[in-house]
């Protein structure tokens, strides 16, 4: 099933009479278009998602533990850098820096934090209140208290998209929408590209080496909101790291 709040626009979006809530279950057609409306919605921000970087999520949930004793998990952990952590990828922890922990400071791996789910004590499971712990800059966990061994970490993170990128997601959702839908005469989706001449007019059509060459769309508002955001036509989001650590990996639910 899909996750509708992970969706950059929703069927509804497109027109008001595609909310399943709303729609006759006996209503064959409606409930096909809607199929088709959340398959383009769904498209459309996978698409944008990878076209813009990778940079814009509405919410990631990730689960992840977070030690300071390397020796409970193995002895042969390198130490991370301040305001850092490093993961074992065998025994799946981030290990925090000894001055960080003693602050009780934890950077998270994924950022920007939007909400904390839980934190759990990995020393006796307890879950602890909300009031013992604080996002600080929508990066950091800040424990008030004392937490022996380390804690497992239940949280989202994200950086939602703009409103101009809703927009476009809105605008090449329909337009697949019309096409997937057999309604053509409402589609303006380029399929070539060709220098035109009609009647005295020009213009000019997308050609499909310019869409994966240029990460070119043909439809001018998404377009315009990549070059907006990711104008070095990135293909993911960029980071930095030293190659004297080991890169971190997120265990996700």
């Amino acid at each position: 099933m899909t996750n509708m709040d992970a969706l950059w626009v929703t069927p509804k979006d497109i027109d008001d009479s595609l909310d399943l809530d709303t729609i006759d279950p006996n209503d064959e057609d409606l409930l096909r278009d809607y199929e088709y409306a959340l398959a383009a919605c769904e498209f459309a921000t996978q698409m944008l998602w990878s076209l813009s970087g990778r940079k814009f999520h509405v919410g990631t949930v990730a689960t992840e533990r977070y030690i300071v004793d390397r020796n409970w998990i193995s002895p042969y952990v390198l130490t991370p850098v301040r305001g850092s952590a490093v993961y074992d990828r065998d025994w799946g922890v981030f290990v925090v820096d000894p001055f960080d922990w003693n602050n009780r400071k934890i950077r998270l791996d994924g950022v920007p934090v939007k909400s904390i789910g839980s934190v759990t004590s990995l020393a006796d499971g307890r879950v602890l209140d909300p009031s013992e712990y604080a996002v600080i800059n929508k990066a950091f966990l800040q424990l008030e208290g004392v937490v022996p061994r380390g804690v497992e970490i239940s949280y989202t993170y994200g950086q939602e998209p703009p409103k101009t990128g809703r927009m476009a997601a809105l605008a090449m959702a329909s337009q697949f929408f019309y096409l997937w839908s057999g309604r053509e005469d409402q589609c303006s989706l380029p399929d070539r590209v060709t220098s035109v001449t009609r009647q005295g007019v020009s213009w000019v059509l997308l050609d499909n080496q310019d869409f994966l060459d240029e990460l070119k769309t043909g439809i001018y508002i998404v377009d315009m909101f990549l070059k907006s955001v990711n104008p070095d036509k990135a293909r993911v989001k960029a980071k930095v790291f030293s190659v004297d650590m080991p890169r971190g990996r997120r265990r996700s639910v």
